[in-house]
Order: C-alpha cells, then sequence, then structure tokens
C-alpha cells in the first residue's frame, strides 16, 4: 500500500479551478476595458470630424463675422468663437486676420471634449 498515486487530490482541481477562475476574470475585465476604450476613442474622431467640417464652413463663407455661434450637429454640442486678431482694427468688408476656436463636446460628457483653434483671413463684416 506505500505505492505512488495515480491522478489528482480534489484540494488539487479546485486550487486549479480557482487559478483559472481567477484568469478569466482578469481577462473580461481587460476586454470589456479595451471595448470602453475604443468607443471612447470613436466618439473623439466623430468630434473631430464634426469640428473639421464647422472649420470647412468657415472656410467657405465670403464674409465672417465676429462673435459667438453654437449648436448642435450629430449629437455634440458645438461652439464656434470668431475674434479678429489681437493687433488689427479691420475696416469693414476688408481682409483681416481672424482668430477661430471650435469647441466639440458630447451632452452627457462621458468623454472629454475637442477643441481647434485656428487662424483664417476672411473679410469681417
Amino acid at each position: 500500500m506505500g505505492g505512488r498515486e495515480d491522478g489528482y487530490s480534489l484540494l488539487e482541481v479546485l486550487v486549479a479551478f480557482v487559478i483559472l477562475s481567477g484568469a478569466v476574470i482578469m481577462s473580461f475585465r481587460i476586454f470589456g476595458d479595451g471595448l470602453r476604450r475604443l468607443d471612447a476613442a470613436d466618439r473623439q474622431m466623430e468630434m473631430v470630424a464634426v469640428g473639421q467640417d464647422l472649420l470647412s464652413d468657415l472656410q467657405l463663407k465670403p464674409v465672417l463675422q465676429p462673435g459667438r455661434m453654437s449648436g448642435v450637429s450629430q449629437g455634440y454640442a458645438w461652439t464656434i468663437m470668431l475674434t479678429p486678431a489681437a493687433d488689427q482694427d479691420p475696416a469693414p468688408n476688408a481682409l483681416a486676420l481672424v482668430h477661430v476656436r471650435v469647441e466639440v463636446r458630447q451632452e452627457d460628457a462621458t468623454v472629454p471634449g475637442f477643441d481647434l483653434e485656428t487662424t483664417l483671413l476672411a473679410r469681417i463684416e
């Protein structure tokens, strides 16, 4: 009876299952976190596209009026601020540098917003 035992004891099998279940739980958490980050990245890319579309629309306008505009596009709230460059006092309908700031935000604010700043050469009303 002092021979070698074949197979595993119940305790060894239970320890193996605990280790395996811990690894599976960690894998699901990592996978879920990756999906949340992918969703956030998709929303950021959508906000960038909205901001670029708004800026493209501004570039096509023949005359810009300094001030603030806001609205909603594709489910994202946006604000555009137009201000003449600080060192200018342009005459009406003259070409001048205009500082443009485009802010795009998600309404539930689960993802950080996107800000775009640039300077355009445009006619000012």
